[in-house]
């Protein structure tokens, strides 16, 4: 509140014009008053107060056709925010405010530290910390803020858990598992639980387990989320919901000591009880950290604490899997959750030594009969021991170092696209070496290899179709969605090539090599010859997104364009004709290569960056058009352009959950 001259104003409404005018920023005594008795509000957060002020300032500004520091589309936004804050009086429809918690310390949405920023509210310049917020409908935000949000969740603790509500997903195996699973379960301290079972799984209930029996066929990801949701909408207020697979038998006494031992920090994604034998550590026995991503490998035994299943379960990456997702978004149960561990900035924590084992010979997913390697872990203790016990004799054995932090492949890449993709080469056997060794470490496991070419005999792992075979003749015989063509033996750069996860991309093209989507080729009739040139414009008439894979450079010149409004007009002119993944705006010192590495390291931990400037150091607020990388599906989001166009990027890409990087001086 501002009061010269004895006439008050409000400084919020001042700072959203950017203007002192009287008429758009007088606010009465009684008008305060009101303000502060409802939730305070801030330069992102408007209570029903300030929002019918601000809703009265705009009708103005926009009357007027805008006015010099706040034209016609910013009025327009900002009228929009209004309305969306309004206070409706008598309206029956309305639901009813959510319940909020008591304020019990640190939210557990809690994320890093930012900075700090103006209170808005207060007397006098006053500075509050500033901190990521990791819950998806708000992107930061000031302690005093956490503590009247209604989304707000309190951290965990350790000994914490007292009510369990538990889950067991089963299928039709050659050989049932799921008798001696919950015999494990019993034994292990479980002995209530819901089973929900695919149909022909043969269940029928018994003292403490009651079952769900699916009447079509589901799949293991929609069976895995059904049972979880159903699970939390049962059981709201269950300290813990623990979902296990029909093939796992567990350490004895385990559950009293996870009681004991959980949670292990304020905020968790998952807890997994399965170290596969490929991310267990030789160091101190306990819980630790995995930073994996879509690496992460087994969803036998996963625990979520009552505020990480709620987040699971309303996450869009989760909830997109199934129309999405590879393989028809029927399985990958633990590469989703891994993903959205990292995606939500939540913890997922694993356990030195394993607390379950994998005892499925035959799968409901692959074409297996191992328990070899990744499948298996390699310390179990036995369902005959008892945990708590081992630990300690272990722990008193001698000193252990910590063990680091288990990162997966950064880039967040899937681990196997598992009937997903097809590897189609060409070349010469003598070739061939340095070439697989690339292809071997693109975090890609193709399960349909073909080489094309006069090869006698191909590597191990390898089809050769022999000479004469064309290339449509063996697209006609593969089963996958995606189908990596390559054009030459050279080695290829880390990480070069990426599935796209946009379900309009029909065909990628690339120095070296191409990637079509099957379903795209079919409908475009396939295939003449070897040359994607003619197919080209089929699958574009289809409604399909052809991405030509370079980086379009937009004639961008600030020198020449005196308003900001003539740069929004040529933008909009420009850019409905580009296709390519990302557009460099003219401008800047750094190259666009440069640029586009820096993006692409961003996409690998999980950010859903937007636009990149300068050098990409920091999260911004607001990004310069001069020399920006931007990607395109975001800038699409934006359309048209108004106004000054980098602020209207800028605040469009925040409000749609993308992330906006630049120089820390920016």
């Amino acid at each position: 509140r501002s009061v010269p001259e004895g006439e008050a104003s409000c400084r919020l409404l001042a700072g959203f014009f950017q203007t002192d005018r009287r008429d758009l920023t007088a606010c009465s005594y009684e008008i305060c008053q009101g303000c502060c008795l409802s939730e305070l509000p801030s330069a992102t957060s408007l209570n029903p107060v300030l929002a019918s002020q601000l809703l009265m300032a705009t009708v103005t500004v926009i009357e007027e056709g805008g006015i010099p520091s706040c034209d016609l589309a910013k009025a327009e936004h900002l009228q929009n925010w209004a309305l969306k804050n309004i206070a409706v009086v008598d309206d029956e429809r309305k639901p009813p405010p959510s319940k909020k918690r008591d304020y019990l310390g640190a939210c557990f949405y809690l994320g890093e530290h930012l900075g700090d920023r103006e209170c808005q509210s207060c007397a006098g310049t006053v500075r509050q910390k500033e901190f990521a917020c990791h819950h998806e409908d708000h992107e930061s935000t000031v302690i005093r803020d956490c503590m009247k949000c209604v989304d707000y969740e309190p951290s965990l603790a350790r000994a914490r858990i007292k009510t369990w509500a538990v889950g067991v997903t089963t299928a039709p195996r050659r050989e049932p598992n799921l008798p001696e699973m919950l015999s494990s379960l019993k034994k292990a301290g479980w002995g209530q639980a819901r089973v929900f079972a695919e149909p022909g799984s043969g269940v029928v209930e018994e003292g403490g387990f009651t079952v769900t029996q699916r009447r079509d066929k589901m799949g293991a990801w929609p069976n895995f989320l059904l049972g979880l949701n159903e699970l939390v909408l049962s059981q709201p207020h269950a300290d813990a919901y623990f979902m296990v697979q029909d093939d796992a038998v567990f350490c004895g006494g385990l559950r009293k000591y996870l009681e004991r031992e959980l949670w292990q920090g304020e905020k968790v994604g998952v807890v997994s009880l399965h170290t596969p034998s490929h991310q267990t550590h030789d160091k101190r026995p306990g819980f630790f950290e995995a930073d994996v991503g879509w690496n992460s490998w087994g969803a036998m035994a996963f625990i979520f604490s009552n505020a990480s299943a709620r987040a699971l379960l309303r996450h869009p990456a989760v909830i997109n899997h199934r129309n999405r997702g590879m393989g028809e978004g029927m399985k990958n149960v633990d590469s989703v959750v891994g993903h959205w561990c990292r995606l939500a900035g939540l913890p997922y924590y694993l356990h030195a030594p394993s607390l379950c084992e994998h005892i499925g010979l035959t799968t409901t997913l692959w074409s297996m009969d191992s328990l070899d390697g990744r499948r298996s872990s390699s310390d179990f203790p036995g369902e005959d021991v008892d945990i708590s016990s081992w630990m300690k004799e272990r722990l008193a054995e001698k000193e252990f170092e910590e063990p680091e932090k288990l990162v997966g492949d950064p880039t967040g890449a899937p681990r196997a696209l598992r009937s997903n993709l097809a590897l189609v080469a060409k070349g010469k056997e003598e070739d061939l070496e340095e070439f697989l060794e690339s292809v071997e470490g693109q975090a890609l496991a193709p399960d349909e290899r073909w080489l094309l070419g006069q090869i006698e005999s191909a590597p191990s792992g390898w089809n050769c179709p022999g000479g004469k075979a064309s290339l449509q003749g063996v697209i006609n015989r593969l089963t996958s969605e995606w189908i990596l063509i390559l054009a030459s033996s050279e080695p290829l750069e880390e990480d070069f090539i990426r599935i796209p996860d946009d379900d309009q991309i029909g065909l990628v093209l690339r120095e070296g090599y191409t990637l079509v989507r099957r379903s795209a080729l079919i409908q475009a009739g396939g295939l003449d010859g070897d040359e994607f040139g003619e197919v080209i414009p089929k699958i574009r008439s289809l409604g399909w997104i052809v991405l030509d894979g370079e980086i379009e450079v937009l004639p961008l010149n600030p020198d020449e364009l005196t308003l900001p409004e003539e740069i929004s007009a040529q933008l909009n002119r420009e850019l409905p004709k580009v296709e390519a993944e990302f557009i460099f705006l003219k401008g800047g010192e750094e190259s666009a290569d440069q640029k586009l590495k820096k993006f692409r390291e961003l996409m690998g931990m999980g950010v859903r960056p937007g636009a990149l400037t300068g050098k990409g150091d920091a999260k911004v607020k607001r990004v310069s058009l001069e020399g920006a990388l931007i990607d395109n599906r975001a800038l699409r989001e934006c359309l048209p352009l108004r106004g000054e166009a980098g602020e209207w990027v800028s605040a469009e890409m925040q409000r749609r959950g993308f992330t906006l990087w630049g120089d820390e001086e920016s």
